[in-house]
């Protein structure tokens, strides 16, 4: 009853729905004397990276901030179009004259999840429209050009359209007035029609499909089922800092939520062998995700706003 009652909880029905996501059910690992050996020596290098992961990682997660295959693309297809040209070999050709290059495009979407964010402090909305805003903005760049979508413009309008598919409340008047007060530079200063003239074309390029599946939910109920929702903040930090990657374009949702409990296990020194072995999941996977998380905190140590504002110049360039 209990594995049954665990069950329930591990597979929500929105990833039922998606028919992208096999729902979590348990299995009974067979026996393997050498697994246990193996998962320990992986979670000892894991751990020796996590502390300089966490050192480096952003204010809010250290202060444990808690603030289609529509929905999903393969890593093939999304190296193909998350190019510097991002929408078709004309976009990319365009692109490339301008001298943005791969980590310029990467810097750039990462930067706009940055500028996301700040907005919506301002007009203060939850966390969810924020994700649903970045996903949005990542979504359109697997379609789309910078040069035709200006991420400066793109970025605004992803949170006005992901406030309305949330059902929150935010007018574009409100976010005009913030990117003035925010910025002070020219190239973000756009008004209210520019934000719903965007809105519009970002419609068309999502195809009108808006749904997103978050990890969040299935954050809560895993952390319930593994009881380690003293983690809550922690690990909801982390996903947090999961939109300034593609990882949600990626893999499913409860994937990325496990890599994050993965993660929090082995830097807080919680043995969840067991835990993660009766789950019918792949681990390879799951500790893959975790890596990524990891490289981004490591590689973001480089990342200076010099860069980022270099790259961001590029798109000003007539190519």
């Amino acid at each position: 009853m209990a594995k049954e009652n665990a069950m329930q909880r591990i597979s929500p029905e929105a990833h039922q729905k998606s028919r992208h996501v096999a729902p979590l059910a348990f299995r009974v690992p067979g026996p393997n004397p050498n697994r246990g050996e193996r998962e320990r020596g992986r979670r000892t290098r894991l751990l020796h990276r996590i502390p300089l992961a966490i050192a480096s990682s952003s204010a809010e997660l250290l202060q444990f901030r808690v603030s289609n295959g529509r929905q999903f693309l393969d890593f093939h297809s999304l190296q193909a179009t998350s190019g510097p040209g991002g929408g078709g070999r004309g976009a990319s050709a365009g692109q490339r004259e301008r001298g943005i290059t791969v980590e310029d495009f990467k810097l750039i979407k990462m930067q706009m999840a940055n500028y996301i964010w700040k907005l919506a402090q301002s007009v203060k909305v939850r966390q969810r429209v924020i994700a649903t805003a970045v996903t949005y903005m990542r979504r359109v760049y697997t379609r789309k050009s910078m040069s035709e979508y200006d991420p400066r413009l793109v970025a605004p309008a992803c949170l006005y359209l992901a406030a309305k598919a949330e059902e929150s409340t935010v007018q574009a008047k409100a976010l005009a007035f913030y990117i003035r007060k925010i910025y002070s530079d020219e190239k973000y200063r756009y008004e209210v029609k520019d934000i719903l003239e965007m809105e519009m074309k970002i419609l068309e390029a999502l195809n009108y499909y808006l749904v997103v599946f978050h990890p969040y939910h299935s954050l809560t109920h895993l952390l319930q089922d593994a009881g380690m929702e003293d983690m809550t903040q922690f690990t909801w930090g982390l996903v947090n800092d999961t939109y300034k990657m593609d990882l949600i374009l990626v893999h499913p949702p409860h994937l990325i939520a496990l890599a994050c409990i993965y993660i929090a296990s082995v830097y807080k020194d919680r043995d969840t062998t067991s835990w993660f072995e009766e789950l019918r999941v792949d681990m390879n996977v799951v500790k893959n995700i975790a890596v990524e998380i990891l490289d981004f905190y490591e590689n973001r140590i480089s990342i200076s706003e010099e860069r980022v504002h270099a790259a961001l110049n590029k798109l000003a360039m007539k190519p």
